[in-house]
């Protein structure tokens, strides 16, 4: 059967299938056959495609329908459009099988790529495009990449809200939609401002509940900063929101949590236990060390510790290395006991490989499952503070306990939480968790996480108000709609909230020493700003250095200096920014760029010259490993004498210098010559650069 009549023959089947579709307020019935109609009608997929596959999917209420169009000689774009239950285009993609990977000059500018892709949406239909607005702040241009990725938020009345929002790509050479994905909260009700405080009632509310504290985070640098005496450290410090609380409600200034509530919610495994185990080699060679326990012993700590008696059972054992201190490890035993098909006792046991101490407890008492609490919550907080008392009498001074909101006493296992503090100053990821099983009062599971190195310095910080005044300043706080999930009888559902918040699109981090706004990594915020060059009047290059600058691939300083011989070390930035164009919102040392380069093989450690000038064969060798190019380039006797002066190149750099220009990334001077042995001025180091990420193929 031809494969068109197919189709038609399917959606016929589907077409006595009702669901409710809703515009603009108004229900109407539409059946399978009309959506699918309307997502050909809305993205212009012609009647050419010969396979067409659909699917359908429910969850959140909502129930999705999936179609996809596919041509079999290939000659038509695949395509794939997603719609709900309430007629709503949630998704939209398209695939050329036969597009060369190529980079390529835009032909399309971003301005135009904005109001292309606001045409686009307004097919959508569904009031969406009066109700978005086009969000540049985290935007960043990568040269790699073939497409505009633009995204627009959803406002009301003028009020953003960041949670529901539309990401839509934008072909740089075609100027077509790719791809379009919408996250929209369609039966969103928004309150409205009656009522509310003002900003500045709100900002102070906010200072005094829930405010800021200083906070040692872990850093995911890498190499980390040493201190003083030479050794890594795990952690920064800043002045951050206390227990990450960023919003407030308008009319009464309490804090909203933005999550199921500090403990999650629901029972289970602790964090750090059971790592994964290592091989009985391994084992017998760490058992080898010096102070650590045998396995026999760490069995017999286990039981003592727990009062595990010889009716469990030694399921497993295995030794392995703590992830947060990298000299210590654990043992981790499990034990188990049947007592029928209805009663089965689960332990899993973790404890310190050298002194015996706790780190991590499960218990799951299958007797338990599906009882109801017998217990409070302060009671059941009771007794989680006197194991914490038992177990770690030496850090009950290091330990508070959060401020708590919204905590569900409908829970059989209810959560603690114990956060490390250094003085004034709170540990992030350093914390003493509890479960209580509130039917019987047992701990059900118990976990230590401690970082045992060292910290850095609080000398010299800034005061609170000062952190408060770069927070509102540097930071922005301000009105939003947020979804805020609400549990209600133990039933977790969204509530679209107004709040005043901390900018979401921001760390809302400041630094204690300079009072300077921090990203989440902990290094200083950077917006990516273009860079107007003031002396690019007389250079054949300015163009190129302007386009360049549009994607944040500049040199330092506010002149370029095109006709200036480049050094090696500037040359080597610019590579490194063409090919991490995603990377470029914060400052990265010549130190991290060599170490990069060296590492991905770009240059050796005997080419290292930071101060030196560089030749044109130079960079090419450079350009031709950074293409991935080398193994071809490094073939003696396949390449012509296809320039005047070939014969005066040396042999080593041939291969790198025509496979350059043959990728038409390195030019000669209109007289046939290459000139391997020139030293690149800026100018020419741009045009390089330039031509390595749009046109080199």
């Amino acid at each position: 059967m031809n494969k068109r009549i197919a189709i038609l023959v399917v959606l016929s089947l589907l077409a006595g299938v009702m669901i409710p579709f809703v515009v603009y307020g108004e229900e109407h019935e539409y059946n399978l056959e009309e959506l699918a109609l309307r997502a050909k009608q809305i993205f212009e997929i012609p009647d050419d495609y010969d396979t067409f596959n659909s699917s359908i999917s429910s969850y959140g209420g909502r129930t999705y329908y999936y179609f996809n169009w596919r041509d079999s000689s290939r000659k038509l774009n695949d395509i794939s459009v997603t719609i709900d239950s309430n007629g709503l285009v949630t998704s939209y993609s398209t695939y050329d099988p036969k597009a060369p990977e190529e980079q390529r000059l835009p032909r399309v500018t971003k301005d135009e790529a904005i109001n292309l892709a606001v045409s686009f949406i307004e097919r959508l239909g569904n009031g969406i495009s009066n109700s978005i607005e086009y969000d540049d702040t985290n935007y960043y241009a990568a040269a790699s990449d073939p497409n505009y990725n633009l995204r627009f938020i959803r406002t009301a009345d003028g009020i953003p809200f960041i949670d529901n929002d539309l990401n839509i790509s934008i072909s740089k050479g075609s100027g077509k939609t790719t791809s379009l994905y919408l996250n929209w909260t369609g039966d969103a009700e928004f309150s409205g401002l009656d009522g509310i405080m003002d900003l500045e009632s709100a900002r102070n509310a906010y200072k005094k509940i829930p405010g800021l504290q200083l906070v040692y985070k872990i850093s995911d640098q890498f190499p980390r900063p040493l201190d003083s005496s030479g050794q890594e450290l795990s952690h920064y410090l800043v002045y951050a929101p206390r227990d990450n609380i960023t919003m407030i409600d308008p009319w009464t200034g309490e804090p909203v949590i933005s999550g199921y509530g500090p403990y999650g919610m629901g029972g289970g495994k602790a964090e750090a236990m059971d790592q994964g185990g290592i091989t009985p080699v391994e084992k017998e060679e760490l058992e080898k060390l010096k102070g650590l326990l045998s396995s026999a012993e760490a069995d017999k700590k286990s039981r003592d510790l727990l009062d595990i008696g010889d009716d469990y059972l030694m399921d497993s054992q295995s030794l392995y290395p703590s992830w947060k201190n990298k000299n210590d490890y654990n043992w981790s035993t499990s034990f188990s006991k049947n007592s029928g098909a209805e009663n089965s006792i689960f332990i899993e046991v973790s404890i310190d490989a050298r002194s015996g101490e706790l780190i991590s407890l499960y218990i799951n008492n299958s007797a338990n499952e599906g009882k109801k609490p017998t217990l409070g919550r302060e009671k059941a907080r009771e007794i989680a503070e006197d194991f914490v008392r038992k177990t770690i009498p030496n850090l009950m001074d290091s330990i508070r306990s959060p401020i708590e909101y919204n905590i569900s006493e409908a829970e059989r296992l209810q959560y603690f939480i114990f956060n490390r503090y250094i003085g004034d100053i709170q540990v992030e990821g350093d914390s003493i968790t509890v479960v209580v099983d509130t039917f019987d009062g047992s701990i059900a599971s118990y976990n230590k996480s401690w970082y045992s190195g060292s910290f850095p310095l609080s000398e010299g910080i800034i005061t609170l108000d000062e952190a408060y005044k770069a927070l509102i300043e540097s930071v922005g706080f301000g009105l939003g709609y947020r979804i805020i999930p609400v549990e209600e009888k133990g039933i977790w559902s969204d509530l679209v909230r107004l709040v005043y918040q901390t900018n979401p699109q921001r760390a809302p981090y400041i630094d204690p020493f300079t009072g300077e706004p921090l990203d989440y990594s902990g290094n200083p915020y950077r917006t990516r700003q273009a860079i107007s060059y003031g002396d690019l009047d007389n250079t054949y290059a300015k163009d190129k250095i302007m386009i360049l600058t549009e994607y944040g691939i500049t040199l330092p300083g506010e002149n370029f200096m095109p006709k200036s011989q480049i050094i090696q070390k500037d040359f080597m930035r610019y590579l490194w920014a063409a090919m991490n164009s995603y990377r470029l919102d914060r400052e990265v040392s010549d130190d991290t760029i060599y170490q990069e380069l060296t590492d991905s093989g770009i240059i050796r450690d005997d080419e290292i010259n930071r101060e030196g000038k560089i030749t044109k064969a130079e960079a090419a060798k450079f350009v031709v490993r950074a293409k991935g190019y080398e193994k071809i380039a490094l073939i003696q006797g396949i390449y012509a004498n296809i320039f005047e002066d070939s014969n005066a190149i040396d042999k080593d750099y041939k291969g790198y210098v025509t496979l350059a220009y043959g990728l038409g990334i390195l030019k000669g001077d209109n007289s046939g010559y290459i000139r391997a042995d020139y030293f690149l001025k800026r100018e020419d180091a741009a045009s390089i650069i330039f031509e390595f990420a749009f046109n080199g193929s």
